[in-house]
């Protein structure tokens, strides 16, 4: 079985000794983890498309142990990842990859993850704290944690029990 979908590449973690493990947030089918097999080569086309925080169009072909990504196309990447950038674009991620399930799948959040990270590619990185609380507050009581009314930071620390001491 394989399938097409628009997805967010989360994180990219190396696997094997040319490959590497993606986790993905997709339009139509949530939280999805599938292998670039080969990406980690220089003459690899994957790899390029694969990298953190890009809004990809991909196709997964399913595998015995694990599905695999067949083709990867980019349809928007970050343009301005400043150190800054990065910290808010990273703890936005992590905060998708701990709060959602795989094969659950969220079509609104998938399109509130594309447009903070737009935000946060084109905005003053002063107010890139602001945006992720926000956004970090959207999706708890999105999710089922209730409405949060103090500072996201604690209550993604309580709910989702990962530290953000990078946020300051």
């Amino acid at each position: 079985m394989t399938f097409n979908d628009s997805a967010i590449v989360l994180r990219r973690i190396d696997f094997r000794e040319a490959d590497k493990r993606l986790i993905f947030y997709s339009e139509h089918h949530g939280l999805l983890t599938a292998v670039a097999i080969g990406a980690k080569k220089i003459t690899s086309k994957l790899s390029g498309h694969l990298e953190p925080f890009t809004l990809v169009r991909v196709m997964i072909a399913a595998g015995r142990q694990f599905d695999k990504v067949a083709q990867a196309q980019t349809l928007w990447r970050p343009k301005n990842i400043s150190g800054e950038r990065f910290i808010y674009m990273s703890a936005t991620a992590e905060l998708i990859v701990r709060a959602t399930k795989e094969g659950v799948t969220d079509g609104a959040l998938f399109d509130d993850l594309r447009k903070v990270l737009a935000w946060l590619d084109t905005a003053d990185a002063a107010i890139g704290r602001q945006l992720w609380d926000e956004f970090a507050k959207k999706v708890l009581k999105h999710l089922g944690f209730g409405e949060i009314h103090s500072d996201a930071r604690a209550a993604v620390q309580k709910y989702l029990e990962f530290d953000l001491k990078s946020l300051n």
